[in-house]
Formats: structure tokens, C-alpha cells, sequence
């Protein structure tokens, strides 16, 4: 991967973004047991959920993602994209679990 400025490694990490999205489940809230007013839908992993950038003030307000005890270590901005990552925090272990139960 050879990066000849700040604008192809932008571009590149975009385009990694794009393509881990295109392989998430996509669901709406209602499915993870949330409200539905949380996100237009939800792109969901083994490992983490993530929502468009425009849906990520209410995913945190009406998702209750808002809770979570780190959201500096769970919570990261990847392009359009807010992604909240699997970790020791009990509300997106619990959501993922949750979903993994239910689609088995």
C-alpha cells in the first residue's frame, strides 16, 4: 500500500471503511432492542456496531449509547462512520449477544 500524500491515505481508509460496512449485517435498532428513533439502521459485527455519522447523536441519545462507562475506548469516527467497538462495557457485549442469540 503505497501513499503518495494525505489526501490517497484518506481516500484509502475510506475505501477499507466501505468495503468492512458492505460485509456488516445491516439491522434496524428494533432488531438489537432499541429504539427504533436510534438509527435509520445499524451495520453489525461479531465485534462492534456501527451507524452512519449522521445517525450517531441518536444512536447515543435514544440507543442509550450515551451510557456506556469508556466511550473514549469504545467509540470511534472512521470516515462516515461512528463504530462502536466490543469491549468490557456491558451495553454493546449485552446488544451483541443479544443479536448473535437471536439470528442462530
Amino acid at each position: 500500500m503505497a501513499v503518495d500524500s494525505v489526501y490517497d491515505m484518506i481516500d484509502e481508509i475510506h475505501q477499507l471503511v466501505d468495503k468492512f460496512i458492505a460485509r456488516c449485517d445491516v439491522v434496524f435498532p428494533s432488531k438489537l432492542g432499541l429504539d427504533p428513533r436510534s438509527a435509520a439502521c445499524l451495520y453489525v459485527t461479531a465485534d462492534a456496531i456501527a451507524c452512519d455519522l449522521r445517525d450517531d447523536g441518536n444512536l447515543q441519545y435514544y440507543g442509550g449509547f450515551d451510557q456506556i462507562d469508556d466511550l473514549i475506548d469504545t467509540r470511534m469516527v472512521v470516515g462516515e462512520y461512528a463504530i462502536y467497538l466490543r469491549t468490557d462495557d456491558n451495553r454493546i457485549d449485552g446488544i451483541l449477544e443479544n443479536y448473535k442469540g437471536k439470528s442462530q
